[in-house]
């Protein structure tokens, strides 16, 4: 059959805007099979080779998304004329999927000319076998006929007579035979049954919550939805692909809540909660994220997770603003995997783009300016962190070299007898001891303690922040005769709350550090002929060092206060001070800047505002 210019043109624009079919997710073994009945019947129209017959392509490869090998399998299927009709019967267990069939068979039949007897008896024989009534089918022929003249006000008048006969189809799913039809499928709380599937492709508009029982699916592929209501998936599966949910709602919390063991699958689609709520707030089940876009999404986390598995990469999460923790993500229970995503402005109290726990893999991500107002600027992460958060990029978060934390957290005492090394910014909030033959490294990370750490083996700190915390003792190192203790370019705030180091019996090798805001405890007590160089001292509360002995070079303190000795107390005959400078250093008897006892050196030192 020869086809005119206009219809040519009218083809490849609707091949070029076709949705995918109703049937789209249901699986590759039923597609193949559909396809072959489909193509069964095709065969019997005389007029139009199955190779050109226009309707037959757009199924197979746009509806059905068949590639050329699944194709392949259709037509070698197809030959088994006797067994497709039995296998066609047996997949169409729902009145939806009968009115699909009978409109794909009308669809690829349809012409200018009657059909032939062969068509009309394949028809008739299936009408029987479905238990569909002429008059049904009737109404799904006129349609087809309506959408292939392009004839959509038809198209909407044969819809209500479907409608008035109540039907189990909606718009969204006819929409597949006429995709410039300009309908928007309103979708309300009856909608759904249980043991039924729903499948929406194309605008749509939830006008109030529906809910996704145990044993229905909802499907949503192509479509634009305007929420006005709440999708409750509960113990059911819903399927979202490259489609656009908006909020519509200011009253609407969540666009998706999940529980009771449900499924969520979500590919390239976009979430705009226009700063009226969150995305999804998952309670139980397994949620899988892939190429999708998050934004504008406040009030809560945009994905709140509380089930057993979750799944997200190649996401990307924007706008998302909470006063709680996580606010891209908050991941309370399950395994599973973040990689691939990016995080843009995000800002949370803890996590600003997300705050989760151990079982949970962040890899390959990006955050840009993601911000805390305490903790972890891009990551709060509830458990040590290993390899399990890697290969990840920070751009502009703040707080600054706390993009990422850990929160290790135990009333148990953590005993090290090996080598422990901490290169994460870390709240640690479990007692930690250090026994003689272990080492604890903290290298270029920032340490919130909050339980005093005991060492008798080996402390090394380098280019790091340690802070002590709400809870930590009257110093936050005590450290017992041990094996070495080198600490340089580091800094440390006692916040008022404690002194820094106890270190009876140790030797310490000290360079270029910040010690402030010590109180209760010296920044440096009772070690053994330290060598301290390049340090700064500054609002040392209860002194600044306390020494056996010991070299200080290049150092200044900066207004200390303790009963003697506010800046240095010096007791032993071996110590040397030399080329410190001291401001506002005072004492209540002695020392004000140094109580040295007879023997130790003191040279090129200055001294401003500090009393004797």
């Amino acid at each position: 059959m020869k086809l005119d210019t206009l219809t040519k043109l009218n083809n490849k624009k609707k091949m070029w805007i076709s949705p995918k079919h109703p049937l789209f997710f249901e699986s590759l073994d039923f597609k193949i099979k559909y396809a072959a009945g489909v193509f069964v019947h095709a065969a019997l129209n005389k007029t139009v080779n199955t190779l050109n017959n226009f309707e037959l392509q757009r199924l197979l490869n746009i509806g059905l998304g068949l590639n050329g090998k699944e194709m392949a399998n259709v037509i070698n299927l197809a030959q088994k004329k006797e067994d497709i009709v039995g296998d066609i019967i047996e997949l169409l267990d729902e009145p939806v999927k009968k009115y699909l069939f009978l409109l794909d068979i009308s669809s690829v039949a349809m012409r200018s000319t009657e059909l032939c007897e062969e068509e009309m008896e394949s028809i008739k024989n299936y009408l029987e076998l479905l238990h569909i009534e002429v008059e049904t089918f009737e109404l799904l022929y006129d349609f087809i006929k309506c959408s292939t003249n392009f004839d959509s006000d038809n198209c909407i008048k044969v819809f209500e007579k479907m409608i008035d006969k109540e039907l189990s189809i909606t718009m969204s799913e006819l929409k597949y035979y006429i995709p410039e039809i300009a309908y928007v499928t309103k979708i309300d709380s009856k909608i759904m049954k249980k043991g039924m599937n729903l499948r929406l492709v194309d605008n749509c508009e939830i006008k109030e919550t529906i809910i996704v029982p145990t044993g229905t699916t909802l499907y949503i592929a192509n479509a634009v939805i305007h929420m006005y209501g709440t999708i409750i998936v509960d113990g059911g599966k819903l399927v979202i692909r490259d489609s656009k949910l908006v909020n519509k709602d200011q009253e609407s919390d969540t666009l998706i809540v999940v529980k009771n063991f449900s499924e969520v699958e979500i590919y390239n689609t976009n979430f705009d909660c226009r700063y009226m709520g969150s995305a999804i707030d998952q309670d139980n089940g397994k949620l899988k994220v892939i190429d999708s876009k998050f934004f504008h999404t406040t009030k809560k986390s945009a994905i709140r997770f509380w089930g057993s598995e979750i799944h997200i990469e190649n996401s990307l999460f924007h706008d998302c603003l909470t006063n709680k923790d996580g606010a891209a993500l908050k991941i309370e229970t399950g395994n599973g995997i973040i990689k691939g995503c990016t995080f843009e402005n995000c800002e949370a109290k803890n996590g600003g783009a997300i705050d989760t726990r151990d079982g949970i893999m962040i890899l390959n991500s990006k955050f840009s300016k993601c911000s805390a107002k305490g903790y972890g600027a891009a990551i709060f992460y509830h458990g040590e962190v290993k390899s399990n958060v890697s290969h990840c990029e920070y751009i502009k978060c703040r707080p600054e070299k706390e993009e990422l934390i850990q929160y290790i957290t135990s009333n148990e005492e953590k005993v090290i007898d090996h080598e422990y090394t901490i290169i994460v910014s870390t709240i640690l909030d479990q007692p930690l001891r250090i026994t003689s033959l272990g080492v604890l490294a903290i290298n270029n990370a920032t340490v919130y303690v909050e339980k005093t750490i005991i060492c008798s083996g080996v402390l090394i700190i380098k280019n790091s922040n340690i802070i002590a915390g709400n809870d930590v003792g009257r110093d936050i190192f005590v450290i017992t005769r041990a094996r070495g203790v080198n600490i340089s370019q580091s800094e440390f705030d006692g916040h008022l709350r404690a002194g820094i180091f106890c270190a009876t019996g140790s030797r310490m090798q000290v360079s270029d550090c910040i010690f402030r805001n010590t109180s209760g405890g010296r920044a440096i007590f009772d070690a053994f002929e330290p060598e301290i160089r390049g340090c700064i001292f500054s609002y040392c509360l209860g002194g600044a060092l306390n020494a056996c002995s010991g070299k200080i070079t290049d150092s200044v303190f900066v207004s200390t206060r303790a009963k003697n000795g506010a800046a240095i107390l010096m007791y032993g005959a071996k110590g040397e001070i030399g080329n410190c400078k001291f401001v506002k250093c005072i004492s209540d008897y002695s020392g004000g800047a140094i109580d040295a006892t007879l023997g130790n050196t003191i040279r090129d030192c200055e001294y401003e505002d500090c009393n004797q």
